[in-house]
């Protein structure tokens, strides 16, 4: 449900819901025997975070976010476990009062979900392989975007035909949030806890049965922009940066989470290197592999690095897989555990295949600003990119199970004077999804565009509504094509599933 706008006539609820192609009236009567008619608070843009209750039975997680000792395993060495904070109890929301039974019909490809009646400030999606949904969301303090502002973080989860779980509330002053799955029902979601003085990196872990464990700090004072992956046994591998320092924690079900290891030092001189540039994933075979960018000392290239652990071997030395004259250029990541992981930069694309890096292929042309990658199961890869002129339209290009990049083809709709954020995704099927922000002017407004093997690219499709500010949370898509699409407009987190 879009919460677009409500009015109140005589106890008659009447609410817009926008759909695919337009919108529609729902008309609902209050009825009390005491003659007063008490109708639920639709937004309350709360000013201070506040806890919400979990619905009994929803989800079968904990129901302590307490920062405490993980999954059973030891604290790690030298480090102290974050002390719990009571959270105290919360009056039920807008959210609480929706059942899964309602969500549930509203969980196709006519009717946005609304998330949560708040702002939001960052969102991850993940879709499993048996089509089971998580999406993390951090909202926006007082409804105000900034950065590196923290807000609430929350969790939801969704499956067919049970609908929509009730949100809920992992952190109250969260950022730089991650989300990992499998597809076997495991899930990793990684964090930044903000305290007065410094960040520290929290995580927690959910099991195929459906229980998140409780969360736990991982120590260093200073650990920001956390990456996670996680593999089909539950192992993950979890990467953050230190004021000097790439750092990674292991995970695994027998021991919890490991000692953390240095992968590589960071010059203090190196100026911020783009949040995109951060990239981990399972790549096949009990393989995890690590792409980061790193500036140059003289500030005018960008070098990409990698490291790769097998099994439960050490991670291996750094090593180079290109440098380019364009610093701070982001670095666009996908990956798949069957076709391997997908890199894509300003110097072009490169493949990780069979427990190596392809050279470098064409999947961008000189004055194209690389917008996403993704990569199938199946091994076609897709490119989107924006070319550098006024108006210009969201091209994709396609490379066949490695072969040669296609010429690019109209994805998108006209843009005006600037692009916005762009996600792309794929299925196993080689099929493709892409999400986009319109930039018209100051206005932003939300798009997609569906790709198919035999059709090839479809009308795009506005999501949000016309003259609303609009952003976009995340994109995900599973192998069997099951997806969805988070954005944020009028202060409220939308959510729209497809098939």
């Amino acid at each position: 449900m879009n919460g677009a706008w409500l009015r109140y006539v005589a106890g008659l609820r009447v609410e817009r819901s926008a759909w695919w192609g337009g919108s529609i009236l729902v008309a609902t009567l209050c009825v009390s025997l005491s003659g007063a008619c008490v109708l639920p608070e639709v937004v309350s843009q709360k000013t201070e975070a506040e806890p919400v209750a979990e619905s009994p039975g929803s989800s079968g997680a904990s129901s302590a976010f307490e920062p405490q000792q993980g999954d059973g395993g030891p604290a790690l060495a030298g480090e102290s476990v974050a002390k719990p904070v009571d959270a105290g109890p919360s009056a039920p929301t807008m959210q609480q009062q929706r059942t899964p039974a309602a969500d549930a019909a509203m969980m196709d490809a006519a009717n946005p979900v609304m998330l949560s009646a708040a702002w939001m400030q960052e969102a991850r999606a993940v879709v499993d392989g048996s089509g089971r949904i998580f999406v993390a969301w951090i909202e926006a303090p007082n409804g105000v975007q900034s950065t590196p502002q923290s807000g609430t973080l929350r969790l939801r989860e969704a499956s067919m035909p049970q609908g929509w779980q009730m949100p809920s509330q992992v952190d109250t002053s969260a950022t730089q949030v991650a989300l990992s799955g499998n597809t076997r029902g495991d899930a990793l979601l990684t964090w930044v806890k903000l305290h007065p003085d410094y960040g520290e990196v929290f995580a927690r872990q959910r099991t195929p049965d459906g229980v998140w464990n409780q969360m736990v700090g991982l120590g260093a004072a200073g650990g920001r922009k956390p990456r996670c992956a996680i593999g089909e046994q539950g192992e993950s591998a979890l990467f953050y940066r230190t004021r000097d320092s790439v750092v990674t924690v292991p995970y695994a079900r027998t021991t919890g989470w490991g000692a953390r290891r240095q992968v590589a030092p960071i010059a203090a001189a190196d100026p911020e290197i783009p949040e995109e540039s951060w990239h981990v994933a399972n790549v096949g075979d009990q393989t995890f592999e690590f792409v980061w960018g790193q500036y140059a000392a003289s500030g005018v290239t960008t070098t990409i690095l990698e490291t790769r652990r097998t099994g439960q071997s050490e991670w291996s030395d750094p090593t180079q897989l290109v440098t380019f004259d364009r610093p701070g250029s982001p670095i666009r990541w996908s990956s798949d555990t069957r076709a391997g992981a997908l890199m894509g930069c300003q110097a072009g694309c490169a493949r990780f295949v069979s427990g190596r890096w392809l050279p470098t292929s064409a999947c961008v042309s000189a004055g194209e600003s690389l917008a996403a990658v993704a990569l199938a199961a199946n091994g076609d890869a897709f490119a989107a990119n924006f070319p550098a002129y006024h108006d210009a339209t969201l091209m994709v290009r396609r490379s066949a199970d490695g072969g040669d990049w296609t010429s690019a083809e109209s994805a998108g709709v006209a843009l005006g004077s600037a692009s916005g954020q762009v996600q792309l995704a794929a299925d196993a099927q080689g099929n493709a999804v892409v999400a986009w922000e319109h930039v018209r002017g100051s206005m932003l407004s939300v798009w997609m565009n569906r790709y198919t093997k035999d059709q090839g690219w479809a009308e795009p499709s506005q999501l949000s509504r016309p003259n609303e500010q609009a952003r976009l949370g995340a994109l995900a898509v599973n192998a069997a094509g099951r997806g969805v699409i988070v954005w944020a407009e009028d202060q409220t987190l939308l959510a729209r599933t497809f098939e």
